[in-house]
């Protein structure tokens, strides 16, 4: 299957954090149609304080922080890399001019077959903002990417994205797709000492408790290049984002609760 120029052997794709930098041994990545990394950023960052995951009733809250090893390093360990399945890299920053950088540094690698604009990063020059909030924004970003590699983009947005039917018209043309959504901000309360599960206090809410509101906006937006993300833990959630008019899906907390997830997707889900 293709969504425009990338060929996908499936509609699964392993999101980003939940399969390392496509290294991670627990899950068959292989059986993936593709992979996406953790998101790589100019300069290693070590991610925020632990707690960084707890579970809820309907999902999974995490707070990890873009943790990972920056792009000098990341360069050096894509050049031996053998990756399972097509790999895509999701690239961060807190700026456009820092979106450039990761994209032109690891656009000549061949092993690196798309990229993913994480444009949910939060940006600490502008209060913790989402970098994507706004139209401006988004297109500087875009733009910036577009300029530096011909290698198939994703836009991955947050659901609070401001303009985004002006940004999918926009940019529909340019991009390989858009991926809908990243987590909801959301936190939670232990009971036995009283404070929040989480290390940074708030994180994101995935899983299933959030699929009906990404369905939602899928159908309403589905005559876009739409890739689902968002609460898809089985077979039956799977079914019904590409009844809507997803092209692909991305699967995260699904394939940390049950690693061999994608061997039931492969057999039940019709594509």
């Amino acid at each position: 299957m293709t969504i425009k120029r990338l060929t996908l052997k499936n509609p699964f794709i392993a999101s980003s954090g939940t399969a390392g930098y496509g290294d991670i041994a627990e899950i068959p990545l292989d059986l993936f149609g593709a992979v996406v990394t953790k998101t790589i950023t100019p300069l290693p960052r070590e991610g925020n304080p632990p707690p960084r995951l707890a579970e809820t009733p309907a999902g999974l809250l995490n707070s990890i922080g873009l943790q990972n090893m920056g792009l000098e390093a990341f360069y050096n360990f894509l050049k031996t890399f053998v990756k399972p399945t097509t790999l895509i890299v999701s690239v961060g920053g807190e700026s456009p001019q820092e979106f450039e950088t990761v994209i032109r540094v690891l656009n000549e690698l061949d092993t690196i077959d798309a990229f993913e604009l994480n444009l949910s990063c939060p940006n600490l020059k502008a209060g913790g903002e989402v970098v994507g909030k706004d139209f401006d924004t988004v297109s500087a970003i875009v733009e910036t990417a577009l300029a530096q590699t011909n290698k198939p983009l994703m836009l991955k947005l947050s659901p609070f994205t401001e303009d985004l039917p002006d940004i999918l018209n926009r940019w529909e043309s340019h991009l390989e797709a858009f991926v809908l959504f990243n987590t909801f901000p959301a936190m939670d309360i232990d009971l036995r000492t009283g404070e929040p599960d989480l290390g940074a206090v708030s994180g994101g809410l995935s899983g299933p408790a959030i699929y009906p509101i990404v369905l939602n906006a899928i159908y309403k937006y589905r005559q876009h290049t739409l890739i689902a993300s968002g609460g898809i833990v089985s077979p039956s959630i799977a079914q019904k984002f590409l009844l809507a008019g997803a092209k692909a899906l991305e699967i995260g907390t699904g394939n940390l609760w049950n690693p061999q997830l994608i061997y039931q997707l492969i057999r039940e889900v019709e594509w």
